[in-house]
């Protein structure tokens, strides 16, 4: 795919998300990427844990610290998108919710450590935005059955992100944060597969098809 034709699709995905945004070069896209929890995060949980309100988990929280060992595994985001002035992430969800809560934080769901670690990631590059899509069934976000309805919801409001990034200034979120959004995952797959050339494109098809996606 050439690069216009990836310009585009990125910008009708975004549109999707009401995010209307030009798109700078050069664009890269991978899957299944990991990213370090970042640092300052590590060291106010190191304190909070204290807090945490099953014994064991404290204990088992003091030995860690006292080890030098961290806290808070990597996140894997599904996808990321990355042009010369985005850093989209795409978090994919079929049947499935986002985590509520990480092993030493009872508050910490999973768009939130998602978001968290998107931030540190565009304060490395100065010149980007963080774009942050749940991707998920049309069905499950209207009948507002998943947790993550109700977080989408509430991270249009940048205070709402403050409130679950507790640990980051309000200004620095409002600085690298562009949007937090749902996007129907039947309309990706729609856009994606539009002009898709390859022998498996009939394979995904029906692989699509067969779970009301298509």
């Amino acid at each position: 795919m050439n690069l216009e034709k990836r310009k585009e699709l990125v910008q009708e995905i975004l549109r999707l998300a009401n995010v209307n945004e030009a798109i700078g070069e050069p664009i890269s896209l991978d899957f299944e990427r990991q990213f370090k929890p970042p640092e300052g995060y590590l060291k106010w949980l190191e304190k909070e844990v204290s807090r945490h309100p099953v014994k064991y988990i404290r204990e088992q929280g003091k030995d860690h610290v006292d080890r030098n060992r961290r806290l808070e595994a990597n996140t894997h985001v599904d996808a990321v998108i990355e042009t010369g002035n985005l850093l989209i992430f795409v978090e994919v969800k079929f049947t499935s919710d986002i985590a509520p809560q990480t092993t030493f934080n009872v508050n910490r769901n999973q768009l939130a450590r998602t978001m968290d670690v998107g931030i540190s990631e565009v304060e490395e590059s100065k010149n980007k935005k963080l774009v942050v899509l749940l991707c998920s069934p049309s069905e499950f976000y209207h009948k507002k059955s998943r947790l993550y309805y109700y977080k989408i919801q509430e991270y249009s409001d940048f205070h709402k992100i403050e409130e679950d990034v507790c640990w980051r200034d309000l200004d620095e979120i409002k600085k690298r944060v562009l949007a937090i959004a749902w996007v129907p995952l039947e309309k990706v797959i729609e856009i994606t597969y539009r002009n898709f050339r390859s022998s498996e494109v009939n394979e995904a098809k029906e692989f699509f098809k067969e779970r009301n996606l298509a």
